[in-house]
């Protein structure tokens, strides 16, 4: 088969199974990063995105903790075209995943020199379910727009003369500027470039110093810009811990590509005890023990080296996020877009070496089939959210031993989304035995009393959410709700108020207000805070 019929095929599945994403509207935090954020709507250039972090969102907790300057240059140049309908913005979404697709099949195909391979790779990778959210939140744009770079460029330096200069002067610069984990471009080069060229090609080692200084630049000028090396605190006396604790990353990634059902978009695991101990000591072994046997070993023969090496890719790929393993794992299906390309490739060559040469007419059908599962488990996931298998993974993650904050945090969490409150409340308390001391977390907890009508403990809540920290917006509002509940409309008032002088820009204040306004009868406040309400809803839509 041609290869652009190859092509035709695998952008045709993409474009299908995300189709139904173009209805989509903005959600959490789209509005932060594009419908809300000042700095998209105002004609800043490159440089500025570049330079300024504050630009990032309208959400200050983000800006010291994200730097991906290229997505925020294309919001503002899309919102600058065609304003803030979400419609556009999916659809370049969709159009980054399919020409993603399309420039993974080129790459494994001149890398691998197996059409079959590339094409059933990339078809795979085009409906997976796990890329649900990377594709179909506007907020994960940089993942697939990273992604593209990075197969554009190992496409690139596939050729028998590899394009140094196209990789170092462009690709490589913008995929790290769209997202950080592109960082491990440079090593995944090398291991690609090491099947096709026994030997190094020319100019590769002047090359690979050149990507690897340029990675390292980008980390010190990322430090110089957001004044931290990375977004969750590390030390280097945590290294022994990532090392230690890293398999159990990778193997829960693994799981989730091989088996994407039930899928959750955000959850935080507890690294069990067993794994600290001995798989990191195993890991050590086997990297150890392949890296001595590498050149004798069996795997040297096709597919099994292609499959060996896309698993080292898939491992190094994923490296960038292993410096949050010390605490907690937190993962996310946008964390593997990228990646679950490498682990997809091992997987159809470890097919291709255990079944017979010539494929059965039979095996294709039955590949065919499992595509189309996949197609159809796709659009369901994209068309319904269930809650309830996220609260079952959120709850099974919360028994393991010894019990950690995080789980009982992705635990409440899960249990807002089912609306199961009761649940919440228990997990937020659980939390709070564990780790004291937190605002945000008595201030869900106070919500999340609102919402159970308990108004007394939603009070106390929401006022150790003040304790903590008096600038706390959601502690003053949920007070004023509780002292709401109780009939206390003054004292409502009065927390309510200082909400607003808090962030006078945030509607929810004013809607507030003018309930309680309503309770007490003076229609003539409540309609004004209500038409303010409209005025800010308003100035935020073109």
């Amino acid at each position: 088969m041609p290869r652009y019929i190859h092509v035709l095929i695998i952008v045709a599945l993409s474009l299908i199974v995300y189709a139904s994403t173009l209805g989509y509207p903005f959600v959490w935090d789209d509005f932060n990063f594009i419908k809300n954020n000042p700095h998209v709507h105002e004609p800043n250039s490159f440089a500025a995105f570049l330079t300024r972090p504050e630009l990032l969102s309208n959400a200050s907790e983000y800006n010291d903790k994200i730097y991906r300057p290229l997505r925020s240059w294309v919001f503002a140049k899309l919102y600058k075209t065609v304003g803030a309908d979400p419609f556009f913005y999916h659809m370049l979404s969709v159009a980054l995943h399919a020409s993603t697709c399309m420039m993974l099949f080129l790459w494994l195909a001149r890398w691998t020199g197996d059409d079959s391979l590339a094409g059933l790779t990339s078809a795979l990778f085009a409906v997976h379910p796990i890329h649900t959210e990377a594709v179909s939140w506007i907020s994960s744009m940089a993942d697939p727009l990273s992604t593209l770079l990075l197969f554009t460029m190992l496409w690139l330096l596939a050729f028998p003369k590899p394009f140094w200069a196209l990789v170092l002067g462009l690709l490589f610069p913008l995929a790290l500027l769209a997202k950080e984990m592109s960082i491990t471009a440079p090593f995944l080069a090398w291991l690609c470039m090491k099947r096709n060229h026994r030997n190094a090609p020319r100019g590769f080692y002047l090359g690979f110093s050149a990507a690897l200084g340029m990675a390292l630049a980008f980390i010190f000028l990322r430090a110089y810009i957001l004044g931290r090396f990375a977004q969750a605190p590390f030390t280097l006396d945590q290294l022994e811990h990532c090392f230690v604790r890293s398999p159990y990353l990778l193997w829960l990634y693994a799981k989730m590509i091989v088996f994407p059902w039930p899928q959750t978009a955000y959850i935080s695991y507890v690294v069990p005890m067993g794994w600290q101990k001995w798989l990191g000591f195993l890991f050590a072994f086997l990297l150890a023990f392949g890296a001595w046997k590498w050149r004798v070993w069996w795997w040297r023969r096709e597919p099994w080296h292609t499959a060996v090496l896309a698993s080292v890719c898939f491992m190094v790929s994923l490296s960038p996020i292993i410096g949050i393993v010390p605490v907690v794992v937190d993962m996310a299906e946008r964390f593997v877009y990228m990646p679950s390309a490498f682990l997809l490739t091992a997987i159809v060559a470890v097919l291709k070496a255990v079944l017979p040469q010539r494929i059965s007419i039979v095996w294709i059908k039955k590949v065919s089939a499992g595509l189309a599962i996949l197609v159809l488990g796709s659009m369901t996931m994209l068309r319904n959210e269930v809650w309830s298998d996220d609260l079952r993974l959120a709850t099974e993650n919360a028994a393991v031993q010894p019990p950690h904050p995080g789980a009982q945090w992705n635990l409440a969490v899960s249990a807002v989304k089912a609306r199961q409150f009761g649940t919440a409340v228990n997990a937020y308390r659980r939390y709070l035995a564990l780790a004291p001391g937190n605002e945000q977390v008595f201030s869900q907890l106070a919500a999340a009393h609102i919402e159970l009508r308990q108004w007394h403990d939603a009070q106390w809540a929401a006022e150790e959410a003040i304790r903590l920290d008096n600038k706390s917006f959601s502690g003053w509002l949920n007070l004023g709700v509780s002292l709401k509940g109780k009939g206390e409309y003054h004292q409502a008032l009065h927390a309510i108020d200082r909400a607003i002088q808090l962030r006078p820009q945030s509607h929810h204040g004013y809607l507030r207000r003018a309930r309680v306004y309503q309770e007490m009868g003076e229609l003539e406040k409540a309609d004004r805070d209500l038409a303010t309400v409209t005025i800010i809803k308003h100035s935020v839509t073109p």
